[in-house]
């Protein structure tokens, strides 16, 4: 019989051998491994009914009578003869199944038409984007779209941490941010930086680091970015925005590693961000801070068109501390440069961060 006309039989085709039973019977019986498989045989096999039931539908048949089944059970292992079965059955060759009218398809139940190959691939496309095999593994960038973000300038980048570049911002962390001659700068917690001795200074660091991810939601989110020149990190810039679709506020915070700073770093990382800011997510305004004693911090800040917002009064560390609170509105934001490029900023990324696209 044709493939054909034994599909048209309502049969499939598959590894076949004589099941062990019955080997050098007259009525040699075959079962067949196919992926189209009769439900109810195939819960009969996965919850191991005895094999009696199976031999007695298969016995019954003349040449010609199969079974079909997903998978044996895992528990046929075990068995030394089923062992053997198995083997064989994955080194037979296929041959169509022929089912007649008299044959028990109570014990069988249906046999449905197999899945054409050409059906398969193109389920198989459906669902990972036309990839097949180990292609259709997504890769991190496109499960977390916000992974592909870089702002890049003529100096500098600012680019989505992976492991090796978190590792290195750890270390700096561990170094220190502040000059320890300087006595009267308050060493407060900024951007994931926190003083302490070495692990707990690398622990905190990618604490903060994996909450921003793990705490990450449209409505309320903070984005961590590695600065990196010439490939090496030298610090941190982040942003973050509560209820952006509505406020379209953005806020700032940044370090620097001790032996990177006093190069112009701190200037250039803090013009990027805000071209993402104002360029890229359409914001209206951005806010900062510092203490007062902070000199470097609010020297970067006037230079780039901040204005005063007030002071706030804080305890830390046992002490009394101002802090200088900032803000950028658009109208005041220069974006004259023509070396700063926004890369990795899609519909699904400003979809994470609350941005429409009528607002951009």
């Amino acid at each position: 019989m044709s493939g054909a006309a034994a599909a048209g039989a309502g049969g499939t085709s598959g590894s076949e051998v004589p099941h062990p039973a019955v080997r050098g019977s007259a009525a040699h019986s075959i079962v067949t491994a196919n992926a189209c498989c009769s439900p109810r045989l195939a819960g009969n096999v996965r919850h191991g009914v005895t094999s009696e039931r199976l031999i007695k539908s298969v016995s019954a048949a003349q040449s010609g009578r199969f079974v079909s089944c997903t998978r044996l059970p895992r528990r046929a292992a075990d068995d030394p003869v089923k062992r053997e079965w198995i083997k064989a059955a994955r080194k037979a060759p296929a041959r169509p199944v022929t089912l007649t009218d008299d044959q028990n398809h109570e014990d069988l139940g249906a046999l449905p038409e197999p899945r054409p190959s050409s059906e398969i691939r193109r389920h198989l496309r459906a669902t990972a984007g036309g990839r097949t095999g180990h292609d259709a593994r997504m890769t991190l960038a496109e499960v977390w779209p916000v992974r592909r973000l870089r702002v890049t300038t003529s100096v500098l980048e600012l680019a989505v941490p992976g492991e090796d570049e978190l590792a290195e911002l750890a270390m700096h962390a561990a170094a220190g941010i502040y000059d320890p001659q300087s006595r009267f700068l308050a060493r407060s917690p900024v951007a994931g930086w926190e003083s302490g001795p070495s692990p707990q200074a690398e622990w905190s660091f990618l604490r903060y680091y994996w909450a921003s991810l793990a705490d990450w939601r449209p409505s309320r989110w903070n984005l961590v970015m590695a600065v990196k020149v010439d490939g090496a990190c030298v610090g941190v810039q982040e942003i973050g925005a509560q209820d952006f679709g509505i406020t379209r506020t953005v806020s700032t915070g940044s370090w620097i590693a001790r032996r990177f700073q006093r190069r112009g770093y701190g200037k250039q990382m803090r013009a990027a961000i805000l071209h993402l800011a104002f360029a890229g997510l359409g914001a209206d305004r951005a806010e900062s801070a510092a203490w007062s004693t902070n000199a470097p911090s609010l020297g970067v800040s006037w230079s780039l068109g901040y204005q005063s917002n007030g002071t706030t009064i804080r305890a830390f560390d046992g002490a009394r501390q101002e802090q200088i609170n900032l803000v950028l509105d658009r109208q005041r934001w220069e974006s004259g440069r023509d070396d700063i490029a926004i890369h990795g900023l899609g519909d699904e990324v400003l979809e994470l961060m609350d941005v429409s696209a009528a607002s951009r």
